[in-house]
C-alpha cells in the first residue's frame, strides 16, 4: 500500500493549503528504510538530482547537510550517494545554475537508507549572470604618461565615463589623470557579464563566508592586504558596504589579475603599467546562517606599487538565497 503525504518544512510558516501542488523547487522522499549494511549511528541518503523542467539528471550538483562537513556531487547523471550522521538534521542540493533546496528540519534514524529525489529549477539568465558593476580605472604616474587603454569585456558595455571610444587615451601625471584635459578621479565602466559565476573546484570555493555586521573589518582587513590605498578602500567600501550589509550573511570571492580577465574583461594598456592591480568581487547573500560552498581561505597575491601603476576593482552581486518554503511529497 503507498501513502502519499505531503510535508511542509519551511522556516515562513506558509498555510498547507498550498501543498495541492508540488511547487517549483522541490524534493520527494521515496523511501527511508531500516538496513543492517548500514553502521550504527549513520545513515545513507541517497537518489537524483533533476531539472524541474526537463526531467534529466544534474550533474556536479552539491548534496549535503547544511553544515558543509559532509557533502558529495552528483555524478552525470544527478545521482548521489552520502554517508551522514544521524544525527544531522538537515540537507540541500545546490548547482549555481539552479534554485537551492534546503530541508532543515529532518528525523534521520541509524543504520537508515533515505532515497531522496530533488526537483530543480533552473535559474533565469538575469540570476545567473549578474551585471558587471562599477569597475573603476585608477592610474598613477609621477612622470607624466601618455597612454591607451582598451578592454574586452565578456559583455556588452552599459555605460562608460568619460565616453568610452575604442578605448580611452589618457594623460597620467603626478596631477592625477586627464582625458581630453579634463581632469577625472577613475575611468568608469559598467556592462553585462555573460557566463559569470562563482569559481569552484570539485564543489569547493576558495573564498569567505561573513556574518554582514563584519563587513567594513572584514573588507578594509581584505582591501589592505590586496594592496589598495585608503581612497580606493574608501571608494570600494562605500559601494558595496550598503549593498553587502542589506543580508544577515554573505558568500564572497575575490577575482584577482588573470581571473578577472577571464571571468570580467581584458584589459590592454600602452604602454604596459609597471605595476598594475585588478580585484573583481562577486557575492551573494543569504539570511541563511550556512554558505551553500565549501569553503577554502584563498591565498590573497601581493602587491606593490612602482611607477607606472594601474588599479581597478569592480563587483557583482547574484540573486540572494532566500528563507524558501520547501515542500516534500513523501511516498512509501
Amino acid at each position: 500500500m503507498k501513502l502519499f503525504t505531503t510535508l511542509f518544512l519551511s522556516l515562513l510558516g506558509i498555510s498547507s493549503s498550498f501543498a495541492e501542488t508540488l511547487p517549483q523547487g522541490s524534493y520527494t522522499v521515496v523511501s527511508d528504510k531500516f538496513s543492517e549494511a548500514v553502521p550504527a549511528g549513520t545513515c545513507i541518503i541517497q537518489g537524483t538530482a533533476y531539472d524541474q523542467l526537463t526531467e534529466l539528471g544534474i550533474s556536479g550538483g552539491v548534496v549535503g547537510e547544511t553544515s558543509r562537513t559532509r557533502y558529495i556531487l552528483t555524478d552525470a547523471e544527478g545521482k548521489f550517494k552520502l554517508k551522514l550522521s544521524a544525527k544531522d538534521s538537515s540537507f540541500y542540493f545546490f548547482h549555481q545554475n539552479y534554485e537551492e533546496i534546503v530541508c532543515w528540519d529532518y528525523e534521520f534514524k541509524s543504520q537508515h537508507i533515505i532515497t531522496i529525489n530533488f526537483m530543480a529549477q533552473k535559474r533565469t539568465p538575469e540570476d545567473i549572470y549578474p551585471m558587471a558593476e562599477k569597475p573603476v580605472i585608477y592610474l598613477y604616474s609621477d612622470a607624466e604618461i601618455a597612454a591607451n587603454i582598451s578592454l574586452q569585456p565578456k559583455g556588452e558595455f552599459l555605460f562608460t565615463y568619460p565616453t568610452y571610444e575604442n578605448g580611452w587615451n589618457v594623460n597620467v601625471s603626478s596631477k592625477g589623470l586627464e582625458v581630453d584635459n579634463v581632469q577625472y578621479p577613475y575611468l568608469f565602466w559598467d556592462g553585462t557579464s555573460k557566463d559569470l559565476s562563482f569559481n569552484t573546484t570539485a564543489g569547493e570555493l576558495s573564498g569567505y563566508f561573513i556574518k554582514t555586521d563584519s563587513t567594513i573589518q572584514f573588507l578594509e582587513a581584505t582591501l589592505e592586504k590586496l594592496g589598495f590605498n585608503s581612497t580606493e578602500r574608501t571608494d570600494f567600501i562605500t559601494y558595496w558596504g550598503p549593498r553587502l550589509t542589506a543580508h544577515n550573511y554573505a558568500t564572497v570571492q575575490f577575482f584577482v589579475g588573470e581571473k578577472y580577465a577571464n571571468s570580467v574583461a581584458a584589459i590592454n594598456v600602452s604602454p604596459k603599467p609597471d605595476a598594475q592591480l585588478r580585484v573583481y568581487m562577486i557575492f551573494q547573500g543569504t539570511e541563511l546562517s550556512a554558505s551553500p560552498f565549501r569553503l577554502s581561505t584563498p591565498e590573497l597575491p601581493k602587491f606593490e606599487r612602482k611607477g607606472f601603476t594601474l588599479i581597478e576593482w569592480g563587483g557583482s552581486e547574484f540573486k540572494p538565497v532566500q528563507n524558501k518554503a520547501i515542500f516534500a511529497q513523501v511516498t512509501y
